[in-house]
């Protein structure tokens, strides 16, 4: 019975804490113009859209970096591959 109780007041609790945030939130929009808001919302699809651009140049870069590192790879271990059958054919003769 006492659980109930404790878990009854947390709830009516939170609920009291919610209309007041939703009170909040109501004064905030009525007091916010409609030309604000859309000035607001069109900053931030802007700052998005920056932020979106200057990751995929981040990740193009990334992903050269990444193809001349493995290529330098590829063409050092040609070159000791190489070298390695001048020393094999040298010892050879």
């Amino acid at each position: 019975m006492l659980v109930c109780i404790s878990r009854y007041d947390r709830l009516v609790q939170e609920k009291e804490e919610l209309e007041s945030e939703f009170l909040n939130f109501r004064r905030e929009v009525k007091h916010t113009k409609v030309g604000s808001a859309a000035k607001e919302i069109r900053i931030l699809k802007d700052i998005v859209k920056n932020l979106e651009e200057d990751l995929l140049k981040e990740r193009t870069k990334y992903t050269k970096a990444a193809t001349r590192r493995s290529q330098e790879h590829r063409r050092l271990i040609n070159e000791v591959a190489f070298c390695e059958k001048v020393l094999v054919m040298e010892v050879k003769v």
